[in-house]
């Protein structure tokens, strides 16, 4: 992990401490990630609060699938970003991690799917309302925060139309997967501290 991207996560999870209420949360979480990618547009703000709310529960199925799938990732990946794992800061109940630490060795691949399946079997899905008025409240802060964000209109309306519709489920840019190449799980905080002697 690069010096200056370890500061910035050290630097926004002790500020956590020093602040009180999911209101101070939403907003550290947003100059957290934007940050650690600057590129980002407001689906990926979205996505960032989404995997700490919803975790990896709806990405639960097939394991040889899955299995499958991250070896497709890792031969095709054309870089990692430098970090191990990506604290998520909204609820802290989740983390993204690289799969750069399978390529490095710190932890195997039966090791990262493990920690997946339980975090996703033990994690029950909100209700998408719920979900709606909590990315409301998200979104007044978005904006108050003046981001500056590509294509924010646009992408604010497709979300909400994804929403009402019942539907939560919403991918990463175009500009943020050409940027950042991204290649994580999303684990539990509770199934990290499992694998957390490998990964510091």
């Amino acid at each position: 992990m690069r010096i200056q991207n370890w500061l910035v996560l050290l630097i926004c999870s002790a500020s956590l401490f020093s602040c009180s209420g999911p209101k101070s949360n939403i907003r550290i979480s947003i100059e957290s990630e934007m940050k650690l990618h600057p590129e980002s547009h407001l689906v990926d703000l979205y996505k960032y609060f989404f995997q700490d709310y919803f975790g990896p529960g709806h990405l639960l199925g097939d394991t040889a699938k899955s299995r499958r799938y991250i070896d497709y990732e890792l031969e095709n990946a054309k870089s990692f970003e430098d970090f191990d794992h990506q604290p998520l800061l909204y609820k802290k109940q989740f983390s993204r991690v690289n799969l750069s630490t399978l390529v490095n060795g710190k932890i195997s691949q039966e090791q990262l799917l493990d920690a997946f399946y339980r975090s996703a079997e033990k994690f029950k899905i909100p209700d998408v309302n719920i979900w709606k008025t909590d990315w409301d409240e998200i979104m007044s802060h978005i904006m108050d925060m003046n981001l500056n964000l590509p294509d924010f209109k646009e992408e604010r309306q497709m979300i909400d139309s994804v929403l009402n519709s019942g539907k939560y489920v919403i991918h990463h840019s175009e500009q943020y997967i050409e940027t950042y190449d991204p290649h994580y799980r999303i684990i539990h905080v509770d199934e990290l501290e499992s694998l957390k002697l490998l990964l510091d």
